[in-house]
């Protein structure tokens, strides 16, 4: 196994709050640890206090970026309804309200019946029907992942370029294509409370690297979660927990 290449870790927020500061976090192994089934995570108390003393913090300037729907974030993180990009960007929930991607409902059932009848052959792999993609879990099966991976972009090129293939940690995401996590943060960049902010992006896994990118083209940060080496992240945490952790000192060392 490669070793991950050297990152430092983040500046602490004594000094990041000098520069008025935007947090973008991902959810799935970034704020929140894996579970065996994505409807089994859920926010604790503690967390969805200490986020929403971060927002204060921050002026509002704190957005979720995820490819689970809206409606998926705001069960994870109830009674918290924060700014969010959910989909991948495809929904965006910022300062000037929310905008909403409508696809293809027949061209996203084909799909739909296409991996049903694909997965019947790899028990243990599942899909996870998002409302404008799907993933393709295969945690309690990796040896299926080969052939997964040649499901999901066999269906992808079905789609009429409309989803394409991004994989994740033990998962096969068939993503709208025409959005991204990098696009969803241009996007709040551009309303309040987000604007004239500098960008922290805090992610995971290789669909945020579009908006680690995001972050550096706005002057901004950007802190990969994990060991994951083929990262444009300039920075990293080791897991969850660390992020958390980091995340508590904003409330003692940022003035609202």
């Amino acid at each position: 196994m490669t070793p991950p290449r050297p990152l430092p870790p983040p500046p602490g927020w004594a000094e990041l709050a000098r520069t008025p500061t935007a947090l973008f976090l991902d959810v799935d192994g970034t704020l929140l640890e894996f579970e065996s089934h994505p409807e089994l995570v859920r926010a604790t108390e503690d967390l969805i206090v200490l986020l929403r003393s971060v927002s204060s913090a921050l002026g509002g300037a704190v957005a979720l970026i995820s490819g689970r729907p809206l409606d998926d974030i705001d069960r994870v993180f109830d009674p918290w309804r924060p700014y969010a990009a959910g989909g991948h960007g495809t929904e965006v929930r910022g300062g000037i309200g929310t905008r909403i991607h409508h696809p293809d409902a027949e061209l996203l059932q084909s799909v739909r019946h296409t991996l049903d009848v694909g997965l019947t052959d790899l028990p243990g792999a599942w899909m996870e029907d998002k409302g404008y993609g799907f993933a393709l879990h295969y945690r309690s099966a990796p040896e299926h992942e080969a052939a997964v991976a040649a499901l999901a972009y066999r269906t992808a090129e079905t789609s009429r370029g409309m989803l394409e293939v991004q994989p994740g940690v033990f998962v096969q995401e068939l993503r709208p294509a025409a959005f991204d996590k990098g696009l969803a943060v241009d996007e709040l960049m551009a309303q309040p409370p987000f604007m004239g902010r500098r960008p922290v992006v805090v992610g995971d896994d290789r669909t945020d690297e579009f908006a680690f990118a995001a972050a550096q083209r706005h002057g901004g940060l950007s802190v990969l979660v994990g060991t994951r080496s083929d990262t444009v992240a300039e920075y990293r945490i080791s897991d969850p927990g660390a992020v958390r952790g980091w995340l508590t000192e904003i409330p003692e060392e940022v003035l609202p």
